[in-house]
């Protein structure tokens, strides 16, 4: 069962000992698992201890201020929320920059052969009407190439096209 927040009081026999909190920590980063330790009695150290170890919030006197732990809960959602919020926005900044990035290679990887094959056809012309057929056939080899190149090419796209929409 997965969890949104956790709380954890805090006695006098537990005071200063933090080795829960520790390991729930190891276990749950804070956006995943954020934690409000409920404290009876504050000590400044110990509110310094407790969110040193990884606490989100303290709260003292949990018990008598109902409504201020249920505040204190919501606003520790709502932080995790906008947190995810922000990472997905992240992650999603960083696939378009990735997605520009490889449509600009593609691209200049397509016009590169689309070149040579424009030129030698056009040289090719031009060699038709002479008796070398040698060079002819050179041009007609370049083509042959940068056309097997260029489709290689769309077919790496097509395929993480396809990868991509599922």
């Amino acid at each position: 069962q997965e969890f949104e927040v956790a709380v954890f009081p805090i006695t006098k026999v537990q005071r200063g000992d933090f080795s829960l909190l520790k390991q729930f920590r190891s276990m749950f980063s804070p956006w995943k698992l954020p934690i409000i330790v409920a404290g009876g009695f504050h000590h400044g150290s110990q509110i310094t201890e407790a969110l040193r170890w990884g606490a989100n919030d303290f709260i003292i006197d949990a018990a008598r201020q109902p409504e201020l732990l249920l505040a204190r809960i919501q606003l520790v959602l709502d932080r995790k929320t906008a947190e995810e919020a922000f990472r997905n926005s992240e992650k999603e900044k960083e696939r378009s920059v990735f997605q520009t990035r490889f449509l600009s290679m593609i691209s200049h990887e397509l016009r590169t052969p689309l070149t040579i094959m424009l030129s030698s056809a056009e040289l090719l012309k031009f060699q038709a009407d002479s008796a070398n057929k040698v060079k002819a056939e050179k041009y007609y080899s370049q083509i042959r190439r940068a056309a097997r190149h260029m489709a290689g090419l769309l077919g790496d796209a097509l395929r993480l096209g396809k990868a991509k929409s599922g």
